[in-house]
């Protein structure tokens, strides 16, 4: 499944292919489409784990891949196998979301969420200390409750927790604020870092998971930058790596 920086990147891109150009056929129904049919697509962005399609008279087509939705970008019309939905432009290009389990969504004028971004300036170390007061939640399954949090996937939430040295099992409300207000920092960094890594590496991307320079969500990697063992278990039917370098409050 895609996570933020992968679809902060696929924002991006698509945004240098599709901005301008006319929405000219949207396969969905409903009697919404009037809104966006013949506008120019102003801007793609990214909200949370969703990208986001603001056209010229301000109407939004929300966009959420879900497990395994993909996007195939062409610039002639064509139905690429398990599309879901395709957007048509007037210059004949197409933008087709495939997934074979049909669960990928398109939401029109999505309703705004107060819940903050994982990288917007409302989530921050008073933010967060909030949320962790109190909690007896594992600080993994708040990091990725995208009520608390939107953005944060269970890839991203290891190697953010190895980057402030926090094993992923510690109690929420057990964390001291000085370690809190270094998790804030660290979601941010790892996060604007893979941003940056997946645009230097995959300049066209606009598909898939980039996850080969993690430096402990990676399966079959033996050991962290620091040379200790990464760890695997299961936690809440997720796939969790973790090292013993991770302090535990509890």
């Amino acid at each position: 499944m895609p996570e933020l920086p992968d679809l902060e990147v696929f924002s991006k891109h698509l945004q240098q292919k599709l901005r301008g150009k006319k929405l000219k056929a949207l396969s969905k129904t409903g009697t919404w489409k009037k809104d966006f049919l013949r506008q120019p697509l102003r801007k793609v962005y990214r909200e949370g784990k969703e990208l986001r399609f603001l056209f010229g008279n301000g109407h939004i087509l929300g966009l959420h891949l879900m497990l395994h939705g993909k996007l195939v970008y062409e610039k002639e019309n064509s139905k690429p196998a398990h599309t879901v939905f395709t957007m048509q432009f007037d210059d004949g290009s197409v933008l087709s979301v495939t997934d074979w389990q049909k669960k990928a969504r398109i939401t029109p004028d999505p309703e705004l969420s107060e819940v903050p971004d994982a990288l917007s300036k409302e989530f921050s170390s008073a933010y967060l200390k909030r949320q962790l007061e109190g909690s007896r939640a594992a600080v993994k399954k708040l990091l990725i409750d995208q009520h608390k949090i939107r953005g944060i996937g269970n890839a991203y939430a290891d190697e953010i927790l190895y980057d402030a040295r926090i094993s992923p099992f510690s109690i929420a409300g057990k964390i001291p604020d000085a370690a809190s207000a270094k998790l804030v920092r660290s979601v941010k960094k790892v996060l604007k870092d893979a941003v940056k890594k997946i645009s230097k590496d995959h300049p066209d991307i606009i598909a898939g998971e980039v996850r080969d320079f993690m430096r402990v969500h990676l399966h079959g990697k033996e050991k962290s930058p620091g040379g200790k063992p990464i760890e695997h278990m299961e936690m809440n039917g997720r796939n969790t790596y973790f090292t013993e370098e991770q302090i535990e409050y509890k």
